[in-house]
């Protein structure tokens, strides 16, 4: 279950990118428009390409060791408690267990 669930992740992100592409592609062409070059149907047609509905997805971020989603910390890409063990054993630099 969870390996699908960080394949369906992936691909996810990947369709985001091209998403993400294609609309700065559209904008560009869309403020290059100053001298009328373009058709005015043309331009309607890239507008609405433009709007349509977004892929409306929250992106996932899962811990590069136990693969939890939940508790990421997003700098090291670790869940909270795969951070505090590995913090307590001294193998992440610069970070120790704090106590008083």
């Amino acid at each position: 279950m969870i390996k699908k669930r960080i394949s369906f992740d992936k691909s996810k992100r990947n369709l985001k990118k091209k998403k993400e592409i294609n609309i700065l592609i559209l904008k560009f062409i869309l403020k290059s428009n100053t001298q009328n070059n373009l058709d005015k149907s043309i331009i309607r047609y890239l507008n609405d390409k433009l709007h349509k509905k977004n892929i409306n997805f929250q992106p996932r971020n899962y811990c590069l060791i136990t693969n939890r989603s939940r508790g990421i910390c997003s700098f090291w890409g670790l869940s909270r408690i795969s951070l505090r063990k590995l913090a307590s054993l001294g193998l992440i630099t610069g970070l120790r267990k704090s106590s008083w």
